[in-house]
C-alpha cells in the first residue's frame, strides 16, 4: 500500500527553510531535511548518501533549497556541482507531484560565475524532466536580506551586515562601486509569496526582486 504523500523541504535548516518552517510550524505533513548537525524538529539526511533507504518516496510538494554554503573555499566548479547531483537524485528516485526550486539571480552574471553556471544547469534539469511533475516552479530571487547574519557564510550581504551590526567595526573596505544600484527584499516576504504560489496549479520560472533601488553606499 502506497504511503500518503508528504511535503518535503530539502535544505530546510538554511535561512529560506527556517522562514518556511515558521509558516508551516503546525503542519505535520511538512518534513524538513537538514544535512548539517542534528536539529530539533528536523530529519537529518546527507544528500550525498544513497537514496535506497530514504524514507519519503511519495512527495506532494518538494521544496528544494539545498545548496553548498557560499564560502570562499567552496568557490570551485566541483563543490557547487554537488547541488546538481543532489537534484538529479531526488528527481530520479522520488515520486514528486510538484517541485519548487530555489535558483538565483546569479544566472544573469558573467558566463564564468560558478554559482550561476550550476544554478542554470539545475534549472535546465528540471525543465528537461518536467513530465515527471504535475507542475514545477523555479524562483530567481535578487538580494534577499534577513536576520541570521551570524551564520557561517561569505555572502556579500552577510559580511557587510555582520561587520556593521554584529562586529560593529568603525569602518570596513569592500571591493566594488559605491554607486551600484540594488533592490533589497526581506526573506520573510519572499518566502510567504513563494509558499502562496506553491498552492497554485501553475508552472513557471520567475524572477523576484524589489524594484525600488538604492545605492550600496547608502546602505
Amino acid at each position: 500500500m502506497m504511503k500518503s504523500r508528504v511535503n518535503l523541504v530539502l535544505g530546510g535548516s538554511g535561512l529560506i527553510g527556517k522562514c518556511l518552517r515558521k509558516i508551516t510550524n503546525n503542519n505535520k505533513n511538512f518534513i524538513y531535511i537538514s544535512g548539517s548537525k542534528k536539529i530539533k524538529g528536523y530529519k537529518r539526511f546527507n544528500l550525498n548518501r544513497d537514496f535506497k533507504n530514504f524514507p519519503y518516496r511519495n512527495v506532494d510538494k518538494c521544496f528544494f533549497f539545498a545548496s553548498p554554503r557560499i564560502l570562499k573555499k567552496n568557490f570551485n566548479q566541483k563543490k557547487f556541482y554537488q547541488e546538481y547531483k543532489w537534484l538529479k537524485k531526488i528527481i530520479y528516485n522520488l515520486n514528486i507531484n510538484k517541485i519548487i526550486y530555489l535558483s538565483s539571480s546569479s544566472i544573469y552574471y558573467s558566463n564564468d560565475h560558478v554559482i550561476g553556471i550550476n544554478k542554470k544547469k539545475c534549472e535546465n534539469l528540471i525543465i528537461k524532466n518536467k513530465k515527471k511533475f504535475e507542475e514545477y516552479q523555479i524562483w530567481r530571487p535578487f538580494n534577499l536580506v534577513g536576520t541570521h547574519y551570524s551564520e557561517h557564510t561569505d555572502h556579500f550581504h552577510n559580511l557587510l551586515f555582520k561587520k556593521m551590526f554584529i562586529m560593529k567595526n568603525g569602518y570596513s573596505v569592500f571591493k566594488g562601486n559605491m554607486n551600484d544600484m540594488r533592490g533589497y527584499s526581506r526573506v520573510g516576504d519572499f518566502v510567504r509569496i513563494l509558499f502562496d504560489y506553491s498552492k497554485t496549479s501553475t508552472s513557471f520560472v520567475k524572477d523576484f526582486g524589489n524594484q525600488k533601488l538604492c545605492k550600496i553606499g547608502d546602505v
